[in-house]
């Protein structure tokens, strides 16, 4: 479809995606320091808290700009998918040549279950680095099972499947420890490896968190919700069993329950569906109880909540369908419902196409009726340069911070920007931020509780409104009511630079000192853009060094 095409806008557009344009907007992919810092983010926020750009993620963003290369990143990690699931199902898991197109049909589901582009491998990547482990550990290992394991961290996000790789190589080498008192030395020396290939990419983050004196990474100073009990634990835990969950892959598993159904009711071992199984639900146990879990134990070991250690769901996708070809290859192996088992595979399939979001709104967006914004009329450049032109001043003169929509909007459009989504900033930064929309928070305890406790989104939070992603996506056809008022502490604003607000609905009362400069809109544009100006003026910008 072009730029005009939908891409997601949760954690892509408002995160991940657009931190890499920036690092290439800024020149600074490839600075490979832990203090190198990026004036126009947060007053300088530090480059080793975005993404590496030796990585495949990076590079394609690089050459090809934004949205192409976006595009690269889905070809290439559904390509993958693809085929390591048919490699692993083939040479492990279903071998028999006659019951290959078991295997063809499953790694094409799989190739096809909608993810996070931005994380890279780290789902449709796991069944080809298990095909590669594997190989090694029944020691039929080549010198390409090498070469996959050592490359893997360069097409992966660290915080995404770096987790995941080592709980379950770490877990796997005790229990075989325990059971055969014997692992193969290669296999060790692989995941060793491929560990200090991960470090190394991102040698900059860990310095940064760990090693930087004087940095205080606001992530330090998460904490746990009070309000979380056994029985929330249990509903996340099934949740994310039996629907998925939403940073992991757009699918529901519940068709492969009744393949499962149906195989069970001929002859046969099902031991392996039983290991699977059991490991399926400690993965999703510990999802849903880490936080209960970190709770108790934040006090004496802080770094639980920083970490957030419990992303190894994202291995619940490939033992899903791992499941699903042993239900299969099972249930043909009797003739009698072979029919029933084609009919609830394709079921499947067509879920999965209905599941995709994406998929769903580019084709909203070809008949008319689209109910979200397309690349282009979301970052809306023609607009942004109107604004920006009739400000007249340098770009890093000001500061601006929006309302109604997502920060990384006004960054794609060469803004300087007092807000962002970022994992990791300095935490006095945090502290000074807090301060501007303070009476704001306190109108609102769930809005507190969710950036004090959280605060990876440092946004504006109007009282009047919650911190739905919907609050962040208020386009000019939005049926929202305009903001009565603003409680902001224009003086805190302007200590940090703060000069324009760009809200996305009107303010019908606004404080005084704070004037609105114009209203802009266009055709094209998803938005319309209310520009306030602070009148009081802005004190000495003070950037953020990672020595605080």
């Amino acid at each position: 479809m072009g730029p005009e095409g939908y891409v997601r806008v949760h954690d892509t557009l408002e995160g991940e995606l657009v931190w890499l344009i920036l690092l290439r907007k800024y020149g600074v992919g490839f600075e490979y320091t832990d203090y190198t810092l990026i004036p126009a983010l947060m007053n300088g926020l530090p480059r080793a808290a975005l993404p590496p750009g030796f990585t495949f993620n990076y590079l394609a963003i690089h050459i090809l700009g934004g949205y192409y290369g976006y595009q690269l990143i889905q070809l290439f990690i559904h390509s993958v998918g693809f085929i390591g699931m048919y490699w692993l199902l083939r040479k492990h898991i279903i071998p028999a040549y006659e019951y290959n197109f078991i295997s063809w049909f499953v790694a094409f589901c799989f190739g096809m279950i909608q993810v996070f582009p931005v994380f890279g491998l780290a789902v449709q990547g796991l069944p080809l680095l298990l095909f590669a482990y594997l190989n090694i550990y029944v020691k039929r290992d080549r010198w390409y099972d090498y070469l996959i394991i050592l490359i893997f961290p360069f097409f992966t996000s660290f915080v995404w499947g770096f987790t995941t790789i080592a709980t379950a190589v770490v877990l796997f080498i005790i229990v075989e420890a325990v059971r055969r008192n014997a692992i193969p030395a290669r296999f060790i020396l692989a995941f060793g490896a491929q560990s200090l290939v991960f470090l190394l990419i991102n040698l900059p983050l860990v310095f940064l968190y760990f090693f930087t004196f004087g940095f205080r990474a606001h992530r330090k100073e998460y904490r746990p919700d009070e309000d979380l009990d056994a029985l929330t634990g249990l509903a996340d835990s099934a949740f994310s069993l039996f629907m998925s969950h939403y940073h992991v892959a757009y699918f529901t598993p519940l068709p492969i329950l009744a393949l499962m159904g149906i195989a069970s009711l001929y002859p046969g071992n099902f031991s392996r569906y039983r290991k699977i199984f059991a490991i399926m639900t400690v993965v999703a146990l510990c999802y849903g109880f880490y936080d209960l879990v970190a709770r108790l134990l934040y006090k004496p070991l802080p770094i639980i909540l920083a970490l957030k250690a419990h992303r190894f769901i994202t291995m619940l996708p490939m033992l899903w369908l791992i499941l699903m070809a042993l239900a299969l290859h099972h249930i043909f192996r009797f003739s009698a419902s072979r029919r029933a088992a084609g009919i609830i595979s394709g079921c499947f399939l067509l879920m999965i196409w209905i599941a995709d979001d994406e998929l769903g709104h580019n084709i909203r967006i070809l008949i008319g009726h689209p109910r979200k914004p397309g690349y282009e009329s979301y970052f809306s450049e023609s607009l942004f340069s109107r604004i920006k032109k009739d400000i007249g001043l340098p770009d890093s003169a000001y500061r601006v911070v929006s309302i109604g929509m997502s920060p990384t909007v006004a960054q794609y459009n060469g803004f300087y920007t007092l807000d962002g989504l970022f994992s990791v900033y300095h935490y006095g930064y945090k502290v000074r931020f807090r301060e501007i929309m303070a009476a704001e928070l306190d109108r609102n305890p769930s809005n507190r509780k969710y950036f004090d406790n959280w605060g990876n989104r440092c946004y504006y939070f109007p009282a009047a409104w919650g911190h739905h992603p919907r609050y962040f996506l208020i386009g000019k056809h939005t049926s929202l009511p305009p903001l009565d008022s603003l409680h902001i502490n224009l003086q805190a604003f302007a200590s940090l630079g703060g000069k324009y607000i760009f809200s996305a609905v009107p303010i019908l009362h606004p404080p005084k000192g704070l004037k609105l400069f114009g209203v802009y809109e266009d055709e094209k544009s998803f938005w319309k853009i209310h520009v306030y100006e602070n009148l009081i003026s802005i004190n000495a910008i003070k950037q953020y060094s990672v020595k605080g």
